[in-house]
């Protein structure tokens, strides 16, 4: 079983990832509605993105997302952090995503 968890965890990290550079305004869960960061991807696949961080988020912690022009916006998840990165898995959205 911890195989097998183990194997499904590392499977959905081989998802095709591809590098462009977009930038997203970003809220945390918590957080006041007016405060917002800007940030740019690093990379995106189909049901995720990293994005380059001032400093580490912590895991687990639930952000929104939201293209400038509007088009796009999602809730997303932090699944690993460092000190300048953050990978997120899109839990919801609305509008079209880069990646199909």
């Amino acid at each position: 079983m911890v195989a097998q968890a183990i194997k499904l965890g590392y499977e959905s990290r081989i998802e095709s990832r591809v590098k462009l550079t977009v930038s997203f305004k970003i809220r945390y869960e918590k957080s006041e509605p007016f405060c917002t960061e800007t940030v740019t991807t690093e990379n995106i696949s189909r049901t995720g993105l990293c994005i380059a961080t001032k400093q580490a988020i912590p895991i687990h912690t639930k952000i929104y997302l939201e293209t400038p022009n509007h088009r796009f916006r999602a809730l997303a998840l932090v699944v690993y952090s460092t000190k300048n990165k953050a990978g997120l898995r899109i839990l919801a959205s609305k509008g079209s995503w880069l990646v199909k």
